[in-house]
């Protein structure tokens, strides 16, 4: 974690003062936990975190501390019927952050509501066949057809963690009557897994939200690092100059009208 943020700080359009992490299940869980040994951490949104001091049979054990020795506002965002993190995990883990924090529960959802393709990876997860742990689990997990849906869960995510960033970070999106993340100033970085996911938001003159697999975000990294001695000559990327408006605009957020109505 703290060698991408090295690498993108060296960038001098990203302001060292405002940067957050975003982070789901074990990626919730590295999030809190990074704080504690990097001073850059301003703002936290952890969605349905791992790190309380009863997992469930067959989730990783994590320790957290708090041990930030200053005040970095956390945001949690949990699952009302999440089978492998529970809520009463969330709730001693926000009694346990020294830290401004509140907490949002996402009503009629599980694990899976904060990653990508919500109904399919829901659905993977509670009908591939597993054996141990798991296998007990899936027998509690509902349908996706009882839950809400992939849109819902989004709307819910993306409004609460640009406000949280908009509070904690001052990026400058409260006094607007809609908020689109590409026209904000930020960066946004996202890598997946299977154990989590991870978000890093660094304060900036551009903004781009792009949600990657781990291997395209790995790709995509390390073209922006080469050897020492090498110049780039030009790049045609995701959003180089010939395609940035069309290819953005395909990325456009909803409003917090349609926010309000989906958690209404």
């Amino acid at each position: 974690m703290r060698f991408v943020i090295d690498h993108m700080l060296k960038n001098p359009d990203f302001n060292t003062d405002q940067v957050g992490l975003v982070g789901h299940s074990f990626g919730g869980w590295t999030v809190l936990v990074t704080p504690e040994v990097d001073q850059r951490i301003r703002a936290v949104v952890a969605l349905a975190p791992c790190g309380n001091s009863k997992p469930r049979p067959g989730i990783l054990k994590a320790t957290l501390t708090f041990d930030w020795g200053r005040n970095v506002p956390t945001l949690y965002l949990a699952a009302e019927n999440d089978v492998p993190i529970p809520l009463d995990g969330i709730y001693e883990l926000i009694e346990r952050t020294r830290a401004t924090k509140r907490l949002f529960v996402l009503r009629q959802s599980d694990h899976a509501h904060f990653v990508d393709n919500v109904e399919q990876e829901h659905e993977r997860m509670r009908t591939t066949p597993a054996s141990g742990d798991w296998a007990y689990m899936q027998k509690e997990m509902r349908p996706i057809e009882e839950l809400c849906s992939g849109e819902q869960a989004h709307l819910f995510v993306r409004g609460l963690t640009l406000a949280h960033f908009d509070a904690g970070l001052r990026i400058g999106i409260s006094n607007q009557r809609s908020f689109d993340p590409l026209s904000h100033n930020g960066a946004l970085c996202q890598l997946g897994g299977s154990f989590g996911s991870l978000g890093l938001f660094f304060k900036a003159r551009s903004f781009a939200f792009v949600t990657l697999a781990a291997e395209e975000f790995i790709r995509r990294f390390f073209i922006h690092v080469l050897p020492d001695g090498f110049q780039r000559i030009r790049y045609y990327g995701f959003i180089s100059n010939r395609h940035r408006e069309p290819k953005l605009n395909l990325h456009l957020v909803s409003t917090p009208t349609r926010l309000a109505a989906a958690l209404g």
